[in-house]
Formats: structure tokens, C-alpha cells, sequence
């Protein structure tokens, strides 16, 4: 029978945490959505997930405790100028949590489609299953905001539209703008 040898560190592979074992936040103005969605991940297996009604209490949260989350869902709105400044604070701090956008609207419908810089994927399914496999391709991922201002790349995880919307890049590309 072999032994198994312990790799070294510098040749361990990274092995993403699964979404049941993630620390999520989901963040939305709408009460209805945001339980319906909680209730929904969690019967589908997926953590129990603290909730935010808005941009600042997110940040009230956050701020105690931002080591604490592997991931934020948030839903931003035409109207809701709370995750415009949600966006920007967390992109000034280079937090360290994955951020997830999620928006029926097209790029063309946000508006400033930049404000949503930071974030590793704009999900627009509609739908719980689209968000879950959204959830857990960022959450495999290493893009929190803070690589992403970091390094300037676009995330690898976004779609053509959005990341072109957002960064002016296709994935994976360095963009030079400063971000809204």
C-alpha cells in the first residue's frame, strides 16, 4: 500500500469553499424578494444567509463584522442610491467579499453601469437556480473587489455585455479608467 506524501504548500490546488459552507449576505430594498430568496437558498441547501434591506445597513453590517462574509448577493435598483454609495464605499476599502449584482435590467437600463464596478458578476437570470450557480461560480472564483481594483482586470466570471458595460473590457481584460 503507498503512502500518501503531503504535497507542498506551493503545490496544493485551491479548492473553492462550497456554497454550503459560504458566510452570504443578500442585500435588497424589496422585503417580499429578499425572504422569498433567503428561504429558497436555504431549502435548496445553501447557508443561511444574512439579510440587508438596504445599502446601509449592509455597510452597518459589513463593518462590524466584513471578514465574516465570503460572498454578498445585492439587488440594485434605478432607484435606490444606497447601493450606488454600497458599491463605491466597498471599492474604497478594497473589501475582501465577492460581490454578486443581481438586476433584471440590461446594461442600457442601469444607467451608470459603472457604479456596479467592484462587483464579480452581474447575474440576470431572474430565476434561484441562475443566482445558485452564479453564487457558486464567484465563490470558486478569487475576484472579491479588492483583486478587481487591485489588479484592474475585469472579472472572468462576468458576461461580455456587462463586463464591457461596467469595466469597458471584454473578462479577463485590464481596464485603465477609474472606476465610477
Amino acid at each position: 500500500m503507498a503512502s500518501r506524501q503531503r504535497q507542498p504548500e506551493s503545490k496544493r490546488t485551491f479548492r473553492a469553499k462550497p456554497i454550503v459552507a459560504a458566510r452570504l449576505m443578500l442585500v435588497d430594498s424589496d422585503a417580499n424578494r429578499l425572504s422569498l430568496t433567503r428561504q429558497w437558498i436555504e431549502c435548496e441547501g445553501g447557508p443561511e444567509a444574512e439579510v440587508a434591506a438596504g445599502g446601509d445597513e449592509a455597510l452597518d453590517i459589513l463593518g462590524a463584522a466584513a471578514q465574516q462574509f465570503d460572498l454578498v448577493a445585492v439587488w440594485p435598483t434605478l432607484a435606490d442610491d444606497a447601493s450606488v454609495d454600497f458599491f463605491g464605499v466597498l471599492r474604497r476599502c478594497s473589501s475582501p467579499v465577492r460581490l454578486v449584482a443581481v438586476t433584471a435590467l440590461t446594461p442600457a437600463e442601469v444607467g451608470r453601469p459603472g457604479r456596479l464596478a467592484g462587483a464579480a458578476a452581474v447575474d440576470g437570470s431572474g430565476q434561484p437556480f441562475g443566482l445558485i450557480a452564479t453564487l457558486e461560480t464567484v465563490l470558486a472564483g478569487s475576484e472579491s473587489v479588492a483583486a478587481i481594483v487591485t489588479r484592474k482586470r475585469a472579472p472572468s466570471s462576468m458576461t461580455v455585455e456587462w463586463a464591457n458595460a461596467i469595466y469597458g473590457t471584454p473578462p479577463g481584460g485590464r481596464f485603465h479608467a477609474t472606476l465610477d
